[in-house]
């Protein structure tokens, strides 16, 4: 890792996830089961899982929850999900805007996922040659 590169935290990515789909971070944190909380929340989950080394505990945590066995299912739920090509879309727009987010420099670099996209694995490959 070069001088100077900030890691990407969970809060982050919550943050990220929030402006690019224009939920409100307290209806993310809420009880709604809304189309775009729940696939806000999957989202956060997966590129959670992907980009930064927390474990499913340190996840809920940062949701407010004391339990994390729901963030299991929620990235089983968005690992199917990347198939529809939608929500593939918002993921990789979410992915983007961490990476354009003015002062960070951290590249997203996916952590041993083997149902990677072909858009998301040349994102990493982008930018990890600008990083050169």
């Amino acid at each position: 890792m070069k001088q100077g590169r900030r890691k990407i935290s969970v809060y982050q990515i919550i943050r990220a996830t929030c402006m690019e789909l224009r939920i409100d971070y307290n209806d993310l944190l809420g009880s709604g089961r809304s189309p775009i909380e729940v696939r806000a929340r999957r989202i956060i989950t997966l590129l959670c899982r992907r980009h930064t080394m927390a474990s499913f505990p340190e996840i809920a945590k940062a949701f407010n929850r004391k339990s994390w066995s729901i963030f299991i299912e929620r990235e089983r739920k968005a690992k199917e999900d990347l198939a529809d090509p939608k929500f593939a879309s918002d993921v990789l727009r979410v992915e983007k805007s961490l990476l354009l987010r003015k002062g960070t420099s951290a590249c997203l670099v996916p952590r041993g996922d083997s149902a990677l996209k072909d858009d998301e694995v040349k994102l990493a490959t982008d930018i990890n040659k600008e990083d050169e």
